[in-house]
């Protein structure tokens, strides 16, 4: 059979397109050519790793999480930009209502614990495992060394955030020391010499 402009190479060899599939060779779905080495199977078809990009960025995904819509794959960033907030479980656009936990976002009904799949809502009880939600009862029934771990590992989070968090400084009470703002009841506290400096760095600057 003469061949086409669709005809396919493999192993040095031509075939045309119908006797290509029959041989099982898996076919990018962004090139076209067949894949010897490792693919990504993704949204019914088989990719080169380095094909399967976001729509937007034209980025790989390299086995790293996506989302779909209308038969693009667009990387989480774009897709928030363009198209709004994606179910964490179900990895599509969230269409209803959206249950905002766990700094994530998901659809009513993909909100469930990940042990027993039981719906939860927000007034329900339930902790994060994995960066996912498992309900009360579930959790009582996990080992009690594995509870404390999560326990601690929940206050050392939260003195985390609390070292993070700063005393808000009042507008036109601060100076710049080091580029970091400094509160004028700190700056009071500075040595005399040290203020002197800033004060003729400051008037040099323009500053008044």
């Amino acid at each position: 059979k003469e061949l086409t402009a669709d005809a396919r190479e493999l192993k040095g060899e031509l075939y045309c397109l119908p006797c290509h599939d029959k041989m099982g060779v898996s076919i990018c779905g962004a090139c076209r050519r067949p894949i010897e080495g490792c693919m990504v199977n993704a949204m019914g078809k088989q990719w080169h790793v380095e094909h399967f990009v976001c729509a937007k960025c034209e980025k790989p995904f390299l086995r790293h999480r996506h989302c779909e819509r209308k038969g693009l794959a667009y990387c989480e960033t774009h897709y928030n930009q363009l198209f709004g907030d994606v179910c964490f479980h179900c990895n599509r656009v969230i269409e209803g209502d959206v249950v905002s936990a766990l700094n994530k976002a998901w659809c009513v009904n993909c909100f469930a614990c990940s042990t027993c799949n039981t719906k939860l809502t927000l007034k329900d009880k339930f902790v994060e495992i994995d960066l996912k939600p498992v309900c009360k009862h579930c959790y009582e029934k996990m080992p009690e060394e594995f509870k404390r771990r999560l326990a601690k590992r929940e206050r050392e989070a939260k003195d985390k955030d609390k070292q993070k968090k700063k005393k808000p400084v009042c507008l036109n009470k601060f100076v710049e020391f080091d580029m970091k703002p400094v509160c004028k009841k700190c700056y009071e506290k500075f040595p005399l010499e040290l203020k002197k400096r800033l004060k003729k760095l400051a008037e040099t600057l323009g500053r008044k």
